[in-house]
């Protein structure tokens, strides 16, 4: 507990620090709309590129591993959908709510788990932090876009709706490039890997 706390203390400050600036007026409201582009277009998928591109894979069991975390996401979501009329009357939760709550008990904080996995495992336990990652970023956006759309709108989506949504995710995008550059066994220089990490850095401190 102490471990996760200490690991968590700086995303918690730099929340603290984000609430000051826009309590203070010292940033503007219209100048937070692209801090968040940057961060969701380019920050935020530099983590995850660099995370999965510098991951050390050596003995972790790639395979298994990817089809248990997909796997977990497929039997969640499969569930949550086969409740959805209970929950929706349990919770007096209209169509756009439910697609909230179905995102909320689907989607996994990337950005805290990698900040915890250390503490807890050690620095090569990242390794399988990037892998989940890879397994689950592609699956998790793709099922959110098909159930937002069916329970939000009323209409499931079409493929080339679905298709247009992973083009276009920056998040998809990241960890598809980063399973290119390693199956293509491209260099990761530790320059390189520094300045994503500086990068990534500044993606929380300007989100959060």
């Amino acid at each position: 507990m102490i471990a996760a706390f200490i690991a968590l203390l700086p995303v918690f400050l730099v929340i603290v620090v984000g609430y000051a600036l826009r309590r203070t007026k010292l940033i503007g409201d219209d100048h937070w709309v692209a801090v968040d582009h940057l961060c969701y277009y380019v920050l935020f998928p530099a983590i995850i590129f660099k995370e999965i591109a510098g991951a050390d894979f050596t003995g972790v069991p790639v395979w298994s591993m990817a089809f248990a975390m997909m796997l977990a996401i497929i039997v969640m979501s499969s569930a949550l959908l086969l409740l959805r009329n209970p929950i929706q009357v349990a919770m007096k939760l209209d169509g756009p709510s439910y697609s909230s709550f179905f995102q909320g008990a689907t989607r996994w904080h990337t950005f805290i788990a990698l900040a915890i996995i250390p503490s807890y495992f050690g620095q090569s336990a990242l390794a399988l932090g990037g892998l989940a990652a890879a397994a689950m970023t592609p699956l998790l956006n793709v099922i959110n876009v098909a159930v937002i759309s069916y329970t939000a709108k009323g209409s499931a989506p079409s493929g080339a709706v679905l298709f247009k949504a992973m083009v276009r995710n920056p998040f998809i995008l990241a960890t598809v490039g980063a399973i290119l550059w390693r199956a293509l066994s491209l260099p990761t220089p530790e320059l390189g890997l520094k300045t994503l990490s500086i990068i990534g850095s500044g993606a929380l401190g300007l989100a959060l």
